[in-house]
């Protein structure tokens, strides 16, 4: 009513941020930021649209709807960053395009999105999430058999979780080491992790 739309897209944005983690579809959530999104775009500022965009794409995404979960989130990262907060956004973005892309199996594609969401996080110097995605990383080689990537991958992985003292994670990349040497029938080596692992989680 105010006219104050970049605010309005705050707290959508608050909102999507905060229910992320439920990955549940939110009916009244998505109509709100749909309809704001298609009422005022030309209205919004920049980053207020890369925004809408990659929550709007996020919801999609929750009901298994990539097709439309892709279109916004390629929308969101079209948009020129205007400040290092709204380039972080495009990072996100290309990281779910890649999980996108990972379930339609379509590997070649998910890589792509994931170097440029790795290089938008060294950018803006964004560590915890340059781990993840070279935890993505590792399971896209994995699918593609190409076990010495994949294992190059796990190494930045966990030096950085082990870096950001992140206890869920180091424990994630150590049991991905079991399931690696594992597929690389390297049975000595997927003992030497299994150990490794048990000792771990009586601290974690």
């Amino acid at each position: 009513e105010n006219k104050m739309y970049d605010d309005v897209v705050w707290y959508l944005s608050a909102y999507g941020e905060a229910s992320a983690g439920t990955f549940e579809f939110d009916t009244f959530y998505f109509d709100l930021i749909h309809n704001f999104y298609n009422d005022y775009k030309d209205e919004i500022g920049a980053e207020g649209i890369t925004n809408l965009c990659y929550y709007i794409g996020n919801q999609y995404y929750t009901v298994n709807n990539l097709a439309k979960s892709s279109e916004f989130l390629k929308k969101a990262i079209e948009v020129a960053p205007v400040s290092k907060s709204h380039r972080q956004i495009p990072g996100f973005s290309n990281f779910a395009l890649a999980q996108n892309y990972t379930l339609l199996r379509d590997f070649t594609t998910a890589e792509k999105h994931l170097i440029d969401a790795l290089t938008i996080f060294k950018e803006v110097e964004d560590i915890t999430n340059q781990g993840t995605v070279y935890l993505l990383l590792h399971n896209i080689y994995m699918q593609k058999g190409v076990y010495g990537e994949a294992e190059s991958m796990l190494s930045k992985a966990l030096k950085i979780v082990k870096q950001q003292k992140s206890d869920f994670r180091t424990f994630s990349a150590y049991n991905l080491y079991v399931h690696l040497n594992v597929a690389k029938t390297d049975t000595l080596s997927a003992i030497k992790y299994i150990d490794t692992l048990s000792m771990y989680s009586k601290t974690y």
